[in-house]
């Protein structure tokens, strides 16, 4: 991931409520509790960040939601790339607009959904089919700070506003300047 990319995941939204006695939160606990996790306690991050893969994967395989279903929508989006394998594809540039699916081989049902915006660029029109895509496919958005919300416009250019890959784009140099500064915390 580039730092110009703002960083999503999707998630399967009736799974999450069933998971949340039936509401959307608005941050996800898993991901405050990472983000207390010392960097150089390296085995208890990678616990813990295992076991929020393992919730997201629990919660697209009770989706069942199959890859073969959305492909075409997304092929009109980007492009698929050479970067694929028997249980992921991939579209797009690493370091622009981005969108990796990992999938069950036997059944081809989802179990994981990153997409990563460009900003650099006017992203707009990605930003308008990636809300495309996730309203198709069910699903909430997460973004790096561990907040959901529904696949809304105005929603995520607030997510996106609040980034630090948007305050990057907008002025990298004051980035840095807040970032060695501590007043920008890494996300």
């Amino acid at each position: 991931m580039a730092i110009w990319q703002f960083n999503t995941e999707l998630l399967p939204i009736r799974e999450v409520m069933k998971a949340y006695n039936g509401i959307v939160p608005k941050k996800l606990e898993i991901i405050e509790e990472i983000k207390q996790i010392e960097p150089s306690q390296d085995e208890q991050l990678q616990e813990k960040v295992e076991e929020m893969i393992d919730t997201f994967n629990l919660y697209w395989s009770e989706s069942q939601l199959n890859i073969d279903s959305i492909i075409p929508l997304i092929d009109e989006m980007l492009g698929k790339t050479d970067f694929s394998g028997k249980d992921f594809y991939t579209w797009g540039k690493s370091d622009s607009n981005y969108i990796f699916i990992a999938f069950n081989e036997a059944n081809r049902n989802i179990s994981r959904v990153e997409i990563l915006i460009d900003l650099r660029y006017q992203p707009k029109k990605f930003v308008l089919e990636f809300l495309k895509l996730a309203d198709i496919m069910k699903a909430v958005i997460l973004d790096v700070k561990g907040r959901l919300y529904e696949p809304k416009y105005n929603l995520l250019k607030e997510s996106i506003e609040d980034s630090n890959a948007y305050k990057y784009v907008k002025n990298p140099n004051q980035f840095l300047t807040d970032l060695e500064s501590g007043k920008i915390l890494p996300e």
